[in-house]
């Protein structure tokens, strides 16, 4: 497992994103603050999750610098427990806005033509429309339990925090399917549930949902 930390990974784009309000700020001239009030509102709409693009824009995310974004911000841009956080939903604005002020940032900011920064917007715009689960498998036993409470489309994001590889049966949510995970590799599962109870379980580790709308 490559435990680096990049020099220039999306470690950033947390930090200032609350200040996005700057493009029109106070003394600003009109033109700046009209050309950057027009990127905030810019429309970046999601990636298909079944399109080439949308799988070029995660091969992107993932080597973008060499190293990619998921040392800091997971392998799903879930945060992962990263310094990074959850960037799921991040607009356009805000990653240009961190692409071009942050000092960790700017040498990525070179690297990105504006197609690349369009294609990750939409990238995670795609990620952000899908309701976010998320399962550790940690230690000799352990329990979760998460409610949803409006229907989408859903993705659970497992993280193998063992030494061993384990092979998960995804019944009652996945039919017949087995997700493989190595030791401390992170995998999901992305599908639209129906109401009702599901319980996964590996040995004595346990992750029940609650789907109610």
């Amino acid at each position: 497992m490559n435990i680096r930390k990049p020099l220039a990974c999306f470690a950033a784009l947390l930090l200032g994103l609350n200040s996005i309000t700057a493009f029109a700020h106070e003394g600003m001239h009109d033109s700046e603050r009209d050309s950057g009030l027009k990127e905030v509102n810019q429309d970046v709409p999601a990636l298909a999750l079944d399109s080439a693009e949308f799988k070029q824009a995660q091969n992107l995310f993932r080597a973008v610098g060499g190293y990619g974004c998921t040392a800091c911000h997971g392998l799903f841009a879930q945060g992962g427990g990263n310094v990074g956080g959850n960037i799921r939903d991040h607009s356009l604005s805000q990653i240009n806005y961190a692409l071009q002020n942050e000092p960790t940032m700017k040498l990525l900011n070179n690297a990105l033509s504006d197609g690349d920064k369009y294609a990750l917007a939409g990238y995670l715009k795609a990620l952000g429309k899908l309701e976010l689960i998320e399962w550790t498998i940690d230690g000799e036993v352990s329990y979760t339990k998460v409610e949803i409470d409006k229907e989408s489309d859903n993705q659970l994001v497992i993280f193998n925090k063992t030494f061993d590889s384990i092979d998960l049966s995804l019944m009652p949510i996945g039919n017949n399917h087995t997700l493989s995970i190595e030791p401390y590799a992170t995998e999901s599962y992305t599908w639209k549930a129906q109401p009702g109870e599901y319980r996964l379980q590996y040995n004595q580790h346990v992750l029940d949902m609650s789907f109610r709308f």
